[in-house]
This record gives C-alpha cells, sequence and structure tokens, in this order.
C-alpha cells in the first residue's frame, strides 16, 4: 500500500461536505434547559489531535441574536460551552452490529444448520456502541449477541430474536436516537 498527501481548498472541503449532507445542531445546557441552534458545518480544523486522533471542525450558527431572549434564551457568543452534533446523510444498505459482538475480528454466527460459525468479518467504522461491517456478512445473517461459554465452532444452538436490540440499533445507527444504550 502506498500513501501519499495532497492539499485541497476550503472551497473544495466545504463541497465535500455539501455532497455529504452535513448538518450540524449547537446545544447549550443551561440549568438543565436545553437550548439549541441549527448550525453548518463550516471548515476542518488545520490541526489533528493526535492523543484523541480527531480534527476539529468549526461550526456557524446565522441569526442567534435574533433568536435571544432576554433572561430565557442567550445569544450564541464566544467563550460559551457548547455540544455540537453533527449529521450527515445515512449510507444505505450497510450492515451494522453491536460493538460488542466483534471479537478479534471476528463475528460469531448461526448457520443454516443452527450452528455456531466464527467468521471473519472486516469493520469499517464505529460509533458509539456499533461497528459498520465492511466484509464478511451479508443481509440476513444471524449474529449471535450473547456471551457463549464455551464457544466451539458448529456446537448446536438454539436462537432468539432480540427485537429490542435490533431497534436500539436501528435507532442509533440512524441517528434517530443519540442517547441509546447498547
Amino acid at each position: 500500500m502506498a500513501a501519499c498527501r495532497s492539499a485541497i481548498t476550503s472551497g473544495d472541503v466545504q463541497q465535500i461536505m455539501d455532497r455529504l449532507g452535513f448538518s450540524a445542531t449547537i446545544r447549550l445546557d443551561v440549568d438543565s434547559v436545553i437550548i439549541e441552534w441549527p448550525a453548518k458545518l463550516s471548515r476542518l480544523s488545520d490541526t489533528i489531535d493526535l492523543k484523541t486522533r480527531s480534527v476539529g471542525v468549526v461550526v456557524v450558527a446565522d441569526g442567534t441574536w435574533n433568536s435571544a431572549v432576554p433572561g430565557e434564551r442567550p445569544p450564541l457568543s464566544k467563550g460559551l460551552f457548547v455540544n455540537v452534533e453533527l449529521r450527515a446523510m445515512p449510507l444505505e444498505g450497510r450492515i451494522v452490529v453491536p460493538r460488542s459482538t466483534v471479537r478479534g475480528g471476528s463475528l460469531f454466527v448461526v448457520d443454516e444448520d443452527l450452528r455456531l460459525r466464527i467468521v471473519p468479518v472486516e469493520a469499517g467504522f464505529s460509533q458509539d456502541s456499533f461497528v459498520v461491517v465492511r466484509d464478511g456478512l451479508k443481509p440476513g445473517d444471524q449474529v449471535v449477541v450473547s456471551d457463549l461459554i464455551p464457544a466451539i465452532e458448529g456446537m448446536l444452538l438454539a436462537p432468539t430474536r432480540d427485537a429490542d436490540l435490533e431497534s436500539r440499533l436501528s435507532q442509533e445507527a440512524s441517528g434517530a436516537d443519540t442517547d441509546a444504550q447498547l
């Protein structure tokens, strides 16, 4: 594999972000009251934090002074400690699994004979408590989500569907429920 560096303009970055459908929400917590402003992803920071392996972003909210109400809704001003939520268009056709099910680059799945198979997978990215599987799993595969002790490949299983976990995973992966706990 070879790697190279290239420079792109801030306009190019903005075009890429627009195509990916990024949106942002700025949230301020004042005495347990959440105040929100819609925002737009403006640009990426020019530095990368090597410790957290993250890059900063700059978001812009227009008209925050116009929506200010003294004593109820402050304007968004420099120096406030806020949370920023970034969203992008969902990636269609991806398979997501709970993070806890990926063990050493493999998943436990139930085969057509109701037997345990250990399948190597290639993870794409992970977020919160889920992992997007890039390769090794196909739609309809049954993933074992409980701990099997001992886990012996070929052992007979009696799988049951966890509809609650499926629902929470779907909501979190789609961005519909940012507070989901898996």
